[in-house]
């Protein structure tokens, strides 16, 4: 497909961790992009940092925006280069937009035609009207009122049509891979509390501002109140807004105009459908932080009255119960094996290539190897869990595999139940037994939950004749266990 990039490819072969087969090198598609005026990446470096700045932005100017004609502000000179500035900002963000490519349906589309259209014929003219200087062309048109309100604070309400870039990155986020969904939607919640109860404020204290103007005596009484530190007026306003949306109205601010009751009804109006609202999507974030729960909670009552029913040692059970919670705080109760198994089959090779490599990195003798031979061994690598007391090699076994212990210890018990030594991150279990052809003549037992690599025998053998590197990584760790390897030898320990 010209001018798009698949996000996956159902053809590509390549195993990862948990999957046997053949190992191929795990491919993914690389787009750079280009420059401050190239074509940018809708997940790339840039918009990570230009999206949250946006964002900030665009609250600020929901703020201050209706503030500034609400409470007939007056800036300096400075503030007003600010806002200019900040204008400037948003209109660079409109060419940003124009150059950034987008996904569709899983597919990366980067035809520079496609991008732009896409743009000119969706936010474009919203864009345009809200970053427009209407203020500077009313007072180059020397307006300095309409229907008697400052003109230029009342165009720049425009500006509030920002909120839709906010809402597209907000969208943004939530298909993308840099906000967890929860956290993304109590940022909404309280941005949607936030906006809401401030531009509430300000219509409030503006229609007052009005009225009292025309000689009107509304709910803060005379013109005279107008004159108060901005701190109070704003803070008097906005407890009226709070109060009124959450229906507690304690009666000490009351509506004493026509205009006034309008503008209760329709804020108590909307402080039912909000409440609603907030309701809804907590009962929703919560509901979903319980499900796992209670799904984790049903699966430990079945195993316990699985292995009740089939009278399980209570050693064993109570190995089994906390072997489940150990995974359940490790995963936060996610099934990651059942996530993977829905991914096509290149993406799930692409991410055991990953997981594997993440827990090479924790072994030293696998450090400074060609990527094709780390590529075929983390695809024929198996990860394990061992928990405490639980038994990775016995003795009296002949040695058919490699263990790689990437995070716990393990101790070596001899014949007599001895313990003879420990092991940690960065130790292997085997190479002695597999070298010299022995069986093991002492076994490995988890003192805590470990975590381990598994290289069978077959895999061995077929990577070793074909990757000179791994007898190589085996020959360098034996030489700095060197004095270790020969005292067991010596005391009759082959593992």
């Amino acid at each position: 497909m010209g001018g798009a990039i698949a996000s996956d490819g159902q053809n590509d072969t390549g195993l990862g961790s948990g999957h046997s087969g053949t190992a191929s090198a795990a491919m993914t598609v690389s787009v750079p992009e280009s420059g401050w005026f190239g074509m940018r990446h809708p997940d790339g470096a840039f918009h990570a940092v230009w999206e949250p700045f946006i964002v900030l932005l665009t609250i600020v100017t929901l703020i201050e925006t209706p503030m500034h004609l609400a409470f007939d502000l007056h800036l300096e000179a400075s503030l007003m280069l600010v806002t200019y500035a900040v204008t400037g900002v948003f209109l660079f963000d409109m060419t940003v937009s124009l150059r950034t490519w987008y996904w569709e349906g899983g597919v990366l589309v980067t035809e520079r035609r496609q991008v732009a259209m896409r743009y000119l014929r969706g936010p474009f003219v919203i864009d345009l009207i809200a970053n427009f200087p209407f203020d500077l062309t009313v007072m180059a048109l020397g307006i300095d009122t309409i229907w008697g309100v400052p003109a230029a604070p009342l165009v720049n309400l425009t500006q509030m049509l920002r909120i839709v870039r906010l809402i597209g990155i907000l969208r943004q986020w939530n298909r993308g891979l840099r906000v967890p969904t929860a956290l993304l939607h109590g940022v909404h919640l309280v941005l949607t509390v936030i906006v809401v109860s401030h531009w509430i404020a300000c219509a409030w204290y503006f229609n007052w501002l009005l009225e009292a103007r025309d000689g009107v005596v509304g709910w803060a009484g005379p013109i005279a109140f107008a004159s108060e530190p901005l701190v109070t007026r704003y803070l008097r306003s906005l407890y009226w807004a709070t109060t009124t949306l959450t229906t507690v109205g304690y009666g000490d601010i009351t509506p004493t105009t026509n205009r006034e009751i309008v503008i209760t009804i329709i804020v108590q109006l909307v402080g039912v459908a909000m409440y609603a609202y907030l309701i809804g999507t907590m009962t929703t974030m919560v509901g979903r932080l319980g499900v796992r729960s209670a799904q984790y909670h049903e699966r430990l009552d079945m195993l316990r009255a699985m292995m009740t029913r089939r009278r399980v040692p209570l050693p064993l059970q109570q190995e089994v119960i906390g072997h489940q919670e150990y995974i359940w705080h490790r995963t936060g109760g996610q099934d990651e094996a059942a996530l993977l198994d829905s991914l096509p089959r290149r993406l799930r090779a692409d991410i055991g290539v990953h997981f594997a490599t993440e827990m090479l990195d924790r072994l030293p003798m696998f450090h400074g190897l060609s990527p094709a031979f780390l590529a075929t061994l983390v695809s024929a690598l198996r990860p394990e869990l061992h928990g405490p007391g639980s038994y990775i090699v016995r003795a009296g076994e002949v040695a058919q595999e490699l263990y790689f212990i990437t995070d716990g210890t393990a101790e070596i018990v001899d014949r007599e139940g001895r313990v003879y030594g420990r092991l940690g991150r960065g130790d292997s279990i085997g190479p002695l037994a597999t070298v010299l052809g022995e069986p093991r003549t002492a076994d490995v037992r988890a003192v805590e939950y470990c975590d381990m690599l598994m290289l069978d025998g077959a895999h061995y053998r077929r990577i070793a004749d074909a990757f000179p590197d791994l007898r190589e990584a085996l020959a360098r760790n034996a030489k700095l266990q060197a004095a270790r390897s020969a005292r067991m030898i010596e005391d009759g320990i082959i593992i």
